[in-house]
């Protein structure tokens, strides 16, 4: 059986050309407006998100009444409610 080349005789001849290195046009304008907007958009939440307080979870005294009927609420330690 006759050995067969890989690659088309073309191909070879076109790689090993002086100019066979392929360039790519810069991205156009709104490319890059749209990757700059993408890059702050993504820099704003992660600021948002480092800057954020949540709301921290507390326990309340008293008496919830419901249309069934009131429900007794007490704490599981006294004190006095200070600045949320």
């Amino acid at each position: 059986m006759a050995q067969r080349p890989l690659f088309r005789p073309q191909a070879m001849t076109r790689a090993t050309d002086e100019h066979a290195s392929v360039s790519f046009p810069a991205a156009p304008l709104s490319w890059q407006l749209i990757g700059g907007f993408a890059v702050a958009c993504a820099a704003a939440i992660i600021l948002f998100l480092g800057a954020v307080a949540y709301a921290r979870k507390d326990v309340a005294g008293g008496a919830l009444v419901a249309a069934g009927g009131a429900v007794r609420v007490v704490p599981k330690r006294s004190g006095v409610g200070g600045r949320m």
